[in-house]
């Protein structure tokens, strides 16, 4: 098993029930920026929005701007 590889999480038994959980750096930090992207309700709102216009095959097309 390699943490950082396979994505597993290693929790490590410690007295007094002080465990520690090891997961890799990459999981980590997606899990902060999840955390992040969800810490505002509007942005929560427009995320969840998002996922029912691309479930429902809604789409929108830009130009880029050059």
């Amino acid at each position: 098993m390699v943490v950082s590889q396979d994505n597993e999480t290693v929790i490590v038994s410690r007295p007094r029930n002080e465990n520690v959980v090891v997961i890799s750096l990459k999981e980590y930090n997606a899990m902060l920026e999840t955390l992040h992207l969800l810490s505002s309700d509007k942005n929560r709102e427009r995320l969840q929005e998002a996922i029912e216009r691309d479930k429902a095959g809604i789409q929108e097309t830009h130009e880029l701007l050059s």
